[in-house]
């Protein structure tokens, strides 16, 4: 199986300025991305996505492959991930003849995964014969949608589900129906999903069900992450010689 790890890092951030080569735990943030797709055996190729020439330095430089840098269009504030996928895809078809049967989705942003998310969830992918793959999380009670609240057009406060007879059905904590959150740990698409379905997730989606993960896009979020790193409470290589940068 040709599995290709694809790591998308535009240089233009504007809640931290270069956000994905910000220093954490003493290395660029994207590193941590790079480390773990270098490290899992299943992954034949790891190709980091960028249109900022000092992060495709740094990412070569960590052992990650940028063999074309991306549009400027499909590196703005607004870009969906699909133009990225179908670009890079298209580039490493058109000029290297090269075809992978499945992609995973690696942000630099949600730097604390280790190969044993890789391999649970290319396991996963080849056990069920899914289009697609998301990592998630539980969302807590509190944070239940049916507990949520939205601003009527009077504007005045009401459920974000009114409907009564859900509310009175599912008014404890512990009767409401599982929901989940999707962070971002290891995603993954064939190529298929990738280009023909709107949001690269296709007809048969799985969840990679996890206790969390940190999502990394304030500064606030980097402290915590500084923080569970010094406590080594965070999922990591699992390799005992980690790459460098």
């Amino acid at each position: 199986m040709k599995i290709l790890s694809l790591i998308p890092a535009r240089g233009g951030s504007k809640s931290i300025y270069k956000k994905n080569i910000r220093m954490l735990g003493g290395k660029p943030l994207i590193q941590y991305s790079i480390e773990v797709s270098l490290t899992s055996p299943l992954i034949e190729r790891t190709i980091v996505s960028t249109d900022d020439q000092e992060i495709a330095e740094i990412a070569r430089a960590c052992g990650a492959e940028v063999p074309f840098m991306r549009p400027n269009e499909f590196a703005q504030d607004t870009s969906p991930d699909k133009p990225v996928f179908v670009h890079a895809l298209e580039w490493l078809l058109v000029h290297e003849s090269y075809e992978p049967d499945f992609v995973l989705h690696l942000r630099p942003t949600t730097p604390f995964r280790s190969t044993m998310d890789i391999e649970n969830v290319l396991n996963l992918w080849k056990e069920t014969g899914c289009d697609a793959i998301r990592s998630v999380s539980l969302v807590d009670g509190i944070s239940h949608p049916y507990h949520a609240y939205v601003e009527n057009m009077n504007g005045y406060g009401e459920p974000f589900i009114n409907d009564k007879a859900l509310q009175k059905e599912f008014f404890r904590r512990q009767d409401l129906p599982p929901v989940y959150k999707a962070h971002g740990l290891v995603d993954g698409y064939t190529p298929r999903a990738i280009f023909e379905s709107d949001d690269m997730l296709g007809e048969k989606l799985k969840l990679y069900i996890v206790d969390d993960a940190i999502d990394i896009d304030s500064i606030n979020d980097f402290e915590y992450a500084e923080y569970l790193l010094q406590r080594g409470k965070v999922r990591m290589c699992s390799s005992i010689e980690q790459p460098k940068c």
